[in-house]
């Protein structure tokens, strides 16, 4: 509406003020009538606007406003004139709600400013175009394209992810040029592994130099992703893979649920591993959880499973892996690039970075924080010291973790949980695995299991705190850190 406004109907119109003759008298007839119907159009646009931004009784108010003032076009001498006063009209309130709402005022006062002018100004062309053609100029600017870095690390990716941001609105996408070249050495990595800040390493020094929103990454099979977010001084934070993996979560669950689209037969999933951040978050909105073993085969087998009874919004692990929606039933970082390009264009809508975002779901839901550590056992003599590091742990189980009582023991080897308290025991519903965890009484987890492919046996860890404000954010990450080190220590780790 707006190209066609500026670029054909303005300069036909003040060419008929300049000109007289009656063919240009007669475009400019039809230029108008174009308008007014283009008009109409836009009513539906904002409609629309104001369900994606808002809600729905914001779409249904601004539609029944604009068809309200549909009657007036009949007496109008200047029909397109009075047709694009209601439209900037309705467009500029609606933006006044969006940025006063979002804590950008300023926009919003100047939308406002745009709606007064539009409404006691008389019916004449030029000055109504130039206030479309400043709120067109505003709205641009305050939601220009976000600049993205993305690297496919000498991977697959490199066509794909472009690609799928590319249709998903993206245009400002800048990669690393020297790791755009698909190349099984890896020659600018030690290891093509994302979530390895110095892997990240020229993506994020790009991502200095351009200043980016967000620094998106693969693997070379483009099935894992890595993500990196200014914070408020500018500096690149890489995300552990549980923090992409809430962040994601939340974003597409709380959309749903803006839309309408939840009715409690939804469900997400996550491996047994993965930031218990997760559950709280689908609590809230009342969306199932399911849990499974590490590997997206059986995230895949669960979607199976509800084929036709429930609908799958997403699912993710702690090894930076994500899959949203069921097109595919493995870890795809193509979507998941996308999505999280996506969830950081909408927090941008609600005056927030995905830093800010991340902050506001610690305060809403408690502040996570995950860590990992392995020890390598080589040989056959390594394999059998982590056996018999495994069957000690199920022989003599700690009693306490980090200062506090373990209340709850699973077995995923036995498919037995036991709850300590009442010496209690269920049975655990998937396929037997050699992995413990252990649940403390103020919600700390750990989590043991050999690896499958590895001479290793890794350790969970994941703990919980109260974040009263965004404000207190860094005091609480040095008390969770200090508590994790403390973890490590007392289980012989460091």
């Amino acid at each position: 509406v707006y190209t066609y406004q500026l670029g054909i109907a303005l300069p036909l119109h003040m060419l008929a003020r300049l000109f007289s003759g009656a063919t240009i008298g007669q475009l400019d007839f039809l230029a108008q009538c174009v308008n007014a119907a283009l008009g109409i159009a836009g009513a539906g646009v904002l409609a629309a606007l104001a369900q994606e931004l808002l809600d729905r009784r914001a779409a249904s108010a601004t539609l029944l406003l604009y068809i309200a003032s549909l009657p007036t076009l009949l007496f109008a001498q200047f029909v397109y004139n009075i047709n694009l006063m209601i439209l900037l009209g309705a467009g500029a309130m609606l933006c006044f709600a969006r940025y006063v709402r979002t804590g950008r005022v300023g926009f919003g006062l100047a939308y406002a400013a745009l709606a007064g002018l539009a409404t006691v100004a008389k019916p004449n062309a030029e000055i109504v175009l130039l206030a479309l053609l400043i709120c067109a100029l505003l709205h641009g600017w305050a939601n220009r394209d976000m600049k993205i870095v993305y690297t496919p690390l000498h991977g697959t990716g490199v066509i794909l992810v472009p690609a799928s941001l590319r249709k998903f609105g993206f245009r400002n996408i800048i990669t690393v040029k020297e790791q755009n070249i698909p190349d099984g050495n890896f020659p600018t990595v030690v290891s093509p592994n994302p979530e390895e800040r110095a892997t990240m390493k020229m993506a994020l020094d790009l991502a200095a130099k351009e200043k980016a929103d967000l620094v998106l990454a693969t693997d070379p099979d483009a099935d894992r992703i890595g993500v990196a977010i200014p914070n408020e001084n500018g500096e690149y934070i890489l995300l552990n893979g549980n923090q992409t993996c809430a962040l994601l979560t939340y974003y597409l669950i709380k959309r749903w649920s803006d839309l309408g689209r939840l009715d409690g037969k939804q469900y997400i999933i996550k491996t047994i591993v993965t930031t218990g951040l997760i559950n709280r978050i689908a609590e809230a909105f009342g969306v199932k959880c399911f849990e499974c073993l590490t590997g997206f085969k059986y995230i895949a087998e669960i979607i199976r499973e509800h084929e036709g009874k429930m609908q799958y919004i997403g699912g993710g692990e702690e090894s930076f892996g994500f899959l949203a929606g069921d097109f595919v039933r493995d870890k795809d970082a193509v979507s998941a690039c996308s999505l999280a390009a996506e969830a950081a264009a909408w927090a941008r809508t609600q005056g927030m970075t995905l830093y800010d975002l991340l902050k506001d779901i610690y305060v809403k839901y408690g502040f996570y924080k995950e860590a990992m550590v392995y020890i390598v056992r080589k040989g056959k003599e390594g394999a059998d010291e982590i056996k018999k590091m495994m069957d000690d742990y199920r022989a003599n189980p700690p009693k306490t973790i980090g200062g506090s009582p373990v209340i709850t023991i699973k077995d995923y080897l036995s498919s037995e949980s036991l709850d300590v308290r009442d010496g209690k025991r269920s049975t655990i519903g998937m396929e037997k695995s050699n992995v413990l965890q252990f649940s403390t009484e103020n919600n700390t987890i750990v989590s043991i299991r050999p690896s499958g492919t590895e001479p290793k046996i890794k350790y969970y860890f994941g703990i919980c705190e109260k974040l009263p404000s965004k404000e207190q954010f860094d005091a609480v990450q040095q008390k969770l850190d200090k508590r994790l080190k403390e973890l490590e220590t007392e289980l012989n780790l460091d």
